[in-house]
């Protein structure tokens, strides 16, 4: 049976996760794993600001922490049971972050479903560490979601997968996610395509006039509609029920929120290494606004040429 991997920490923030988990794991007929990595006693962390500090815990006070948290992992896989979802928990030992990516490289993990930020709040930047390696370096899928403030009990809280947008840039690798999400969640999806106008270059728009720019910014506008003609054509062709948004707004990260926003979606679908709308340079901007602003999980999906890079190497 296929797995979802959901990493919690004991905190209210990162439990905001489960009820998306519970979810997509009734949609993919699939068993939830939760999983807590408690730092041993070579890795325990200490919190001091925005600076995790290694340093070994008392032997006592370790071996206290993990049956606590056990204890908990062991509750909260109960309560999951109630809905019907097979699940299991696990306590790891070791480095956070690495015991996550090595515990997500089973060939039966679907997705790996996280919070954006756990017990110590949301870094500085639009992530906190954890959340942000998992996105760059997980070979699997990666959900993310964040938390209300303030956290919301995930018993009472409901999340169904309703309508899915892609944020498309023109490239393959963008295109891709749309047959890759139809593998991963069925094909029988309700999506709405999205192809964001990226704004001129300053240069360009210092140069011109602003006849120039107006006209240059419509015939962007024009191609992206003709696009999202041919994508819709290409998304029925596989199954997938598609319309589009053709958003006004040239911010891209403004547009998807919007887009997402007006068009009743419940989930955002980003590839994490495309050019142009969420590309590896834009995966700190596009993609930092849009998770810090939309209240929509949003599922990133790596390349191809990233994933078969990441899976020669494994």
């Amino acid at each position: 049976m296929a797995r979802l991997l959901v990493a919690l920490d004991g905190s209210a923030s990162a439990e905001c996760a489960l009820p998306v988990a519970r979810a997509l794991a009734q949609r993919l007929h699939a068993s939830l794993t939760l999983l807590h990595v408690h730092p041993s006693t070579a890795h325990g962390s200490i919190m001091t600001g925005t600076n995790t500090h290694e340093r070994a815990l008392p032997e006592a006070l370790d071996a206290t922490l993990r049956r606590a948290r056990t204890a908990y992992l062991s509750e909260t896989a109960g309560a999951l049971r109630g809905h019907d979802v097979p699940v299991e928990a696990t306590v790891e030992c070791g480095p956070v972050i690495e015991t996550i990516l090595t515990t997500a490289q089973s060939p039966d993990v679907r997705l790996l479903v996280m919070a954006t930020h756990g017990e110590h709040g949301p870094s500085s930047a639009w992530l906190g560490s954890v959340a942000d390696a998992c996105v760059r370096h997980a070979c699997c899928p990666v959900v993310l979601v964040r938390p209300d403030a303030p956290p919301s009990d995930w018993r009472t809280s409901t999340w169904q997968l309703a309508r899915v947008l892609f944020a498309l840039d023109g490239s393959a690798d963008s295109e891709a996610i749309v047959p890759t999400c139809a593998s991963l969640l069925g094909p029988d999806l309700d999506a709405v395509l999205l192809h964001a106008v990226a704004p001129l270059h300053p240069l360009i728009q210092a140069m011109a006039t602003t006849a120039d720019v107006a006209r240059d910014l419509n015939a962007e506008r024009e191609r992206a509609v003709r696009y999202l003609e041919q994508a819709m054509l290409r998304a029925a062709a596989i199954g997938v029920r598609a319309s589009s948004c053709d958003h006004p707004d040239i911010d891209p990260a403004r547009a998807i929120v919007h887009c997402a926003t007006g068009h009743g979606v419940s989930l955002i679908a980003m590839v994490t290494h495309a050019r142009g709308v969420v590309g590896r340079v834009m995966l700190g901007s596009v993609a930092d606004k849009v998770v810090r602003t939309a209240t929509h999980p949003v599922l990133f999906i790596r390349s191809r040429a990233d994933a078969a890079a990441a899976g020669a190497s494994a």
